[in-house]
């Protein structure tokens, strides 16, 4: 008996459950489970994960000491129950060749009221060759996952199920935890989960994605750090009102293919919807990385506005291929980013009743370009500097006004010397191209014969019924034009 249980004293602190009810340790091949309270044991043997579910049935508040524990089933977590470990030390690594389908902790079937803190969660991917989890989650709710590291899962590192017609998982919490080198960090399948938070993570690395739900409902993935190699998270099917806000995306590697940072994508069909989404404050950095990466990236279903009333509010994004694409949503603003490097900042591709307002440019090859069958969209008061195509535009009744770097509107005064003979003056107008409305007002004496204007890409002709008399800066007009 390790001398710290004969002590009747913990060999941790501060792990938030003591005095447990069962304490869980290593003892040569064997895992031993004790009353934390007589030191009675209760079970032994070298099926450690028979041990802990024994833990579980005899307690609510199960500490596991450190060390490694092979797990060859999967451990069935019932309600109201705490399984905690020593942070960095307390392992449980799955078998070779386990495949554990319902992952290391099965939490299934209205189960609520679970924490899990503490663990190395080792799905041991490279000696599995089936669908498995470190943590599978079905029809639950209140359950928190922190402070863990979870890792080496073939399939995903948590995973969130619900079946046709269930109940969906229901605040869930996953915060603190490092996940590293997982297929999936999370996936969330078929049928979705609601009220899910998802904070101050650490995603590593992630073979396909980091975060992938369906049909989800009122999610936040907030002040995550991402390092990744792939895509990043993706909301897809439907859902409402979900949220990425206030995490860092940092690219660390060429990807493969195509990828995304962001995704919220309704593409299955004409009646599903991804709505009312915020993405907000996030950076997404992949400096001295080349490829393909899309860093925020809406989807509608063939033409329909299936993804619609979000806003894209805030972020950072630099040196990825683009900055967003947005691909046939609705009633989405894009406000107050900062967009840098990219080869276009932001692509609206068959879309209308969006807004671009307020978003900065630095260095980039286009910095909004309207495209295909888009139309009726705003794209005004934009920052664009050094961008080889400021702006393209190709809806009829598309609004592009005050941006800088793409001037469409502009006035000024134009200032002549009348020789009695001329009755054309030019002026430059510095506009993208001809304005389509000018409006001009004489503003000396000797400009009152002005009688129309005309313009081209380059100037605007002021034409006199009269000419103006022979003076020095004698005719003046104050002149506006717009594209």
């Amino acid at each position: 008996m390790p001398g710290w249980l004969r002590r009747r004293t913990s060999p941790i602190r501060n792990v938030g459950i003591i005095p447990a009810d069962v304490i869980v340790y290593r003892d040569g091949g064997d895992a031993v489970a004790v009353d934390g309270k007589t030191k009675e044991v209760i079970a032994r043997s070298t099926d450690h994960a028979e041990v802990i579910q024994t833990a579980i049935a005899n307690g609510n508040h199960i500490y596991i000491v450190g060390g490694t524990y092979e797990i060859g089933t999967s451990i069935t977590v019932k309600n109201n129950v705490e399984i905690v470990g020593e942070y960095g030390s307390t392992v449980l690594k799955m078998a070779d060749g386990a495949n554990l389908i319902f992952g290391i902790f099965k939490i299934y079937y209205e189960k609520e009221n679970v924490r899990i803190s503490g663990l190395v969660l080792d799905g041991n991917r490279e000696h599995q060759n089936s669908k498995s989890y470190c943590i599978a989650i079905r029809r639950s709710s209140r359950i928190i996952i922190e402070n863990n590291i979870i890792k080496n899962a073939y399939t995903a590192g948590i995973g969130l199920y619900t079946g046709s017609g269930e109940t969906k998982n229901n605040k869930i919490i996953i915060r603190n935890n490092v996940f590293e080198n997982n297929k999936f960090d999370i996936y969330d399948n078929t049928y979705g989960s609601e009220d899910v938070q998802v904070v101050n993570n650490i995603f590593i690395e992630a073979e396909d994605h980091v975060i992938r739900v369906l049909n989800s409902n009122r999610w936040i993935v907030g002040k995550n750090k991402f390092i990744l190699k792939n895509n990043g998270v993706a909301f897809v099917t439907s859902g409402a009102m979900n949220q990425i806000i206030g995490n860092t995306f940092k690219y660390v590697m060429n990807p493969p293919t195509t990828v995304y940072a962001i995704l919220f994508g309704a593409e299955t069909s004409a009646d599903l919807y991804t709505e009312k989404f915020v993405i907000s404050n996030n950076v997404i950095d992949a400096t001295d990385i080349t490829g393909n990466i899309e860093a925020i990236y809406l989807h509608g279903y063939d033409g329909q506005p299936t993804v619609r009333d979000g806003v894209i509010e805030g972020n950072v994004i630099v040196n990825v291929k683009y900055g967003v694409i947005a691909t046939y949503p609705s009633h989405v603003i894009i406000v107050n980013n900062v967009i840098k490097g990219c080869d276009t900042g932001i692509r609206l591709v068959s879309c209308s009743y969006n807004k671009a307002f307020n978003n900065i440019f630095v260095n980039c090859g286009t910095g909004i370009s309207e495209e295909s069958a888009a139309d009726h969209n705003e794209i005004k008061l934009n920052y664009i500097i050094n961008s080889t195509t400021p702006i393209t535009k190709v809806g009829a009744n598309t609004i592009v006004t005050k941006n800088i770097g793409y001037p469409t509107e502009g006035s000024s005064v134009a200032t002549f010397s009348g020789d009695g003979t001329t009755t054309q003056f030019k002026v430059e107008h510095g506009l993208v191209s001809a304005p389509s409305k000018i409006i001009v007002t004489p503003i000396s004496a000797d400009a009152k014969d002005f009688s129309y204007a005309t313009a081209d890409d380059t100037y605007i002709y002021f034409n006199f019924s009269t000419a103006p008399p022979s003076g020095t800066d004698n005719v003046k007009l104050s002149w506006y034009a717009e594209v």
